[in-house]
């Protein structure tokens, strides 16, 4: 039996099976995401992806659906720079739901990547790591900005690339 505290409600709650992997709160349901801390970190350069080429791939690759317009861990490289446009909002799941047959929810938050309005869906871990540095209360995030770095974890039972996030801190002012 594994513990851990829901960055969320601040509870302590168990749950069985792999260690590190995504598990909902059993108080509040909303979703923890568990990595391992002995898991090599990457250092955070320039993006590996030019605007240009960022561009020119979202072009060729660009189908208009009427459908909301997400990020997807394809369209990073890594080091690429986000900017949040608004205070985000917990939006129902149409895809996955939980055992019981509930509608996940996903915390869905409008971002700039390269000049381009995009959603993106923000994991516990991301939503933690924007917490620590600006807050829990998102409207203090507007305008603040984060690098997007691409990393493996497990999901599932199965290897998958994830989206992580960086927030970038404001200097604090000299006294």
């Amino acid at each position: 039996m594994n513990k851990t505290i829901c960055w969320f409600c601040g509870k302590e709650f168990e749950y069985d099976g792999e260690q590190y992997r995504d598990v909902n709160c059993s108080f509040c349901g909303i979703e923890n995401s568990i990595y391992n801390p002995y898991q090599a970190k990457q250092e955070f350069n320039k993006p590996n992806t030019t605007e240009e080429e960022w561009l020119e791939r979202k072009e060729k690759n660009m189908i208009l659906t009427g459908k909301r317009n997400f990020l997807r861990v394809s369209d990073v490289k890594g080091g690429e720079i986000i900017t949040f446009l608004n205070e985000g909002e917990w939006v129902e799941n149409k895809k996955y739901t939980y055992p019981d047959g509930t509608p996940r929810k996903d915390f869905v938050i409008k971002i700039t990547i390269f000049e381009l309005e995009k959603d993106m869906r923000l994991n516990a871990t991301n939503r933690s790591n924007l917490i620590s540095a600006f807050g829990n209360d998102t409207t203090n995030w507007i305008g603040k900005s984060a690098i997007l770095e691409k990393t493996k974890v497990m999901v599932g039972g199965k290897i998958m690339d994830t989206i992580i996030v960086k927030p970038i801190k404001e200097e604090e002012p000299a006294l």
